[in-house]
This record gives structure tokens, sequence and C-alpha cells, in this order.
């Protein structure tokens, strides 16, 4: 009877999850979210009680950061409540039934980025213009009810979910549509990640063996902790990098060397400046890091910028373990997550699910354990 309804409530939190973002209906659409990340909080907490219960040692170092900032900082204290609200729903959604999730979470993924596509191409935009990058020309368009960064994640989702799909029709459709709504939107990050992601998939593919995997799975990790501290060496060595490489940054190299400034200024290095609810007077250009590394450095400090990156290099090696098995969607969907950190930062430490919900799946069903063994074929 518990499971049954679990399931439902699992399909309606990943569907108000996906309606959130569109904007009329935003701020109602996180606050249900909330309710039910509560509910999944309180099954957590009885799921904690099982005998046999272990709880995964990357997850309580990362909810061991999240308490220190809580309790360090002391400002806006709730936001913090909230994103462990959340780690500890999707731990619970992802120990209750990790192939049902995975599989429901993929089709309304596609579903969302048809219905987009649809309101892309047929309504007017309430934006259109162009960025010039480097001398070349990038047309975009906006609707203001439907945020085309986010628009774009799904469709990049869309195209990697796409391979795992039996029907070729099918993966040919998505993929087509997808690859549409990404150009007519014109993200150049989404761009550029898909790019990077599928050129890193077919050097996996050319390379990656059991003879090489230890130098591959260095040199990734190496490319990791560069995509990690990119923000700390452009704010260092940022005078003297190529004027061409700062101006694909669009200014904001200017923002990540606010966001550092402040953290200096404030002696906040060491366990951050907790959730601070207006950014504008660190920098008049935005009121977001639009770095997700950053981010978390600057509201959890050099100890949850710690935790973080093992957290998230533990996972990478979980997924280079799937490409061992033979199964590449997990390296494509965390790679190509972890290139669009560096340029935005609503993907962890908010409420909105979605990245985190990976992340999980990732770190606690792909793991090279025996009790993991026999899940690679699930994400395939």
């Amino acid at each position: 009877m518990l499971a049954n309804f679990n399931k439902i409530l699992i399909n309606i939190y990943l569907i108000v999850m996906l309606l959130s973002i569109y904007m009329p209906i935003k701020e109602s659409m996180l606050y249900l979210l909330v309710l039910m990340n509560t509910y999944f909080f309180i099954q957590f907490l009885i799921y904690l009680k099982k005998e046999n219960f272990k709880i995964n040692m990357y997850l309580l170092i990362v909810f061991s950061s999240l308490i220190i900032s809580i309790v360090m900082s002391g400002k806006y204290f709730y936001y913090s409540l909230v994103n462990l609200l959340v780690i500890s729903a999707i731990y619970y959604i992802v120990e209750f039934d990790f192939k049902y999730l995975l599989d429901r979470l993929r089709i309304y993924i596609f579903i969302s980025t048809a219905v987009n596509f649809y309101f892309y191409f047929t309504l007017k935009p309430d934006y259109s213009g162009a960025k010039v990058v480097s001398g070349i020309l990038i047309e975009r368009v906006q609707l203001d009810f439907l945020p085309l960064s986010i628009t774009s994640i799904l469709a990049l989702l869309t195209f990697v979910l796409s391979d795992s799909l039996r029907s070729k029709l099918l993966v040919y459709t998505l993929k087509f549509m997808s690859i549409l709504l990404i150009i007519h939107l014109g993200k150049l990050s989404v761009i550029a990640t898909l790019l990077l992601t599928y050129s890193s998939f077919f050097l996996l593919k050319l390379f990656y063996n059991k003879t090489t995997k230890y130098y591959m799975n260095t040199i990734y990790i190496g490319i990791y902790v560069l995509i990690y501290i990119f923000v700390f060496l452009l704010f260092i060595f940022g005078d003297s990098m190529p004027p061409e490489i700062i101006q694909l940054l669009t200014l904001r190299d200017q923002i990540y060397s606010a966001f550092i400034q402040y953290s200096l200024d404030n002696n906040t290095i060491l366990f951050g400046n907790g959730y601070i609810n207006n950014f504008t007077y660190i920098t008049d250009l935005t009121t977001s890091a639009h770095n997700q590394y950053l981010n978390i450095f600057f509201i959890l400090g050099i100890f949850g910028y710690i935790v973080f990156i093992i957290f998230f290099i533990k996972i990478l090696l979980n997924t280079l373990h799937g490409v061992e098995k033979g199964s590449y969607m997990p390296f494509k969907v965390f790679f190509s997550i972890s290139l669009l950190m560096t340029m935005d930062n609503y993907f962890i430490l908010t409420v909105f699910p979605l990245t985190m919900i990976f992340m999980l799946l990732f770190l606690l069903k792909l793991s090279p354990s025996k009790t993991n063994y026999n899940n690679i074929g699930v994400f395939k």
C-alpha cells in the first residue's frame, strides 16, 4: 500500500519539479516541492532506523558541510535546512526504487522538452536578439514565461537520455527536436557543453579499457579539478589570459572576482557566507554568481568546497566505472551537468532537485560494489 502511494507521489514530485520552470506558477510549484520533500524526509528518517542501513559516507560529509554552514554563518539558515530536506528526500526516493525513478524521470524530461519545443516554435518570442562572441553571431530568443536557460538544459538532457531508448525512430526524433531547440535558443554554454561532452564520450569509447582505465581516470579527474577551480585560476591569473577567452565569459570574470573578493574582505573563506538573500551589494552586474562551484565556495567556504569536490569526483569515478561496463549515459549526463555548472548556479544547493537526483542515482547505484554490480544495465 505504502509502496504504491510512494510511486504516485514520485510521479507527482517529478511533474511538479518540471512545472516549476514556468514562471507564472514557479513559486507555488516550489512551495509544493518543499512540502513533498518534507514528506520524503520523514520517510528518510524512518528508513534510517532499518537495522542494515548504512548512510553513504560521501553524503554524510555533504550533510555535515550544510549543518556547519547553519551553525557558523547563521544567515538565512532555513535555506540550508531546505537543502538538507531536498538531499534527504532524494536519498530516500533513490533507495526506494531507483529503477522506477530513472524510468519516470526520463519520460517526463522527454515530454517537457516536447512541450517546450511547441511553445518556442509556435509562440512569438518576448525577446529576440543576438550576441557576438569572437566575431560569431549567435541569435537568441526567449519567452518570458519559460526561461531559455533551463529549457536548453532540458533539451540537452533529452538529447543525451534518448540514447537509452530502443526505438531508433523515437531516438532520432528526440535528438532532432532537441538540437533544433538548442540552436533556436542560442544558449552558447549549452551548445559548447554538447560538443565537449560528445568529444569526451568518443575519446572514452576509443581509448577506455581495462589496460588504460587508471590513466584515463587520472586524466579525467585532472580535467574535473581544473573545471572546479577555474574561477580561482581566473581570479589569480586573469590579467595574463588572452582577451579572446575573457570575451567568451561575457563579463562573468568580473562577477567571479566580486564574489571571491567579498569573501576575502569579510573573512568568510573558511565556512562561507551562508545563504545571503540579496547579492546586489556584492556586484551591480547580477544577483547570481553564475558558477555553481563558486556558489558552493561562497555559501559553504573552503570546507564545503573541498567536501563537494570529493563528492563530485566520487560520482565521476562511478560514471567511469559505468563506461568500463559499457554504460555511457551516466558519464554523458554527469559531464554535461559539470560543464554547465561552470556558467550557472541553479543546479545544486537549491530546492529544484533535478541535478541532485542524477547525482545521487550515480553515487548510490553506480559504484563498483557487489551490491551494485547488476545495476549497470539499468543505466544503459
